[in-house]
């Protein structure tokens, strides 16, 4: 699910953008310590409301084993809610 996230969201931009003119006054060690929680924050978030909803479909469509590795692709549909 994680990858999910990783693969439609720019978390460097995000947490840059989110920041916007503080960004420049912060260490690149607090840099890489936004960035790492806000991507921590946003996939925990968007886990729960999946898991939270049963207005989803999850479709396992392939999987390959390699050894003790596996990779397998996934489609997930969900429908979003409107907050209230």
């Amino acid at each position: 699910m994680r990858k999910i996230v990783s693969g439609f969201l720019d978390f460097d931009e995000l947490s840059r953008r989110s920041l916007a003119r503080h960004w420049d006054g912060l260490a690149p060690k607090q840099r890489t310590e936004f960035v790492a929680t806000l991507r921590d924050l946003i996939e925990r978030s968007y886990i729960n409301q999946v898991h939270g909803s049963p207005n989803y479909d999850l479709a396992f469509e392939n999987e390959t084993i390699d050894g003790i590795e596996a990779d397998v692709t996934a489609t997930l549909h969900s429908v979003a809610r409107a907050r209230r």
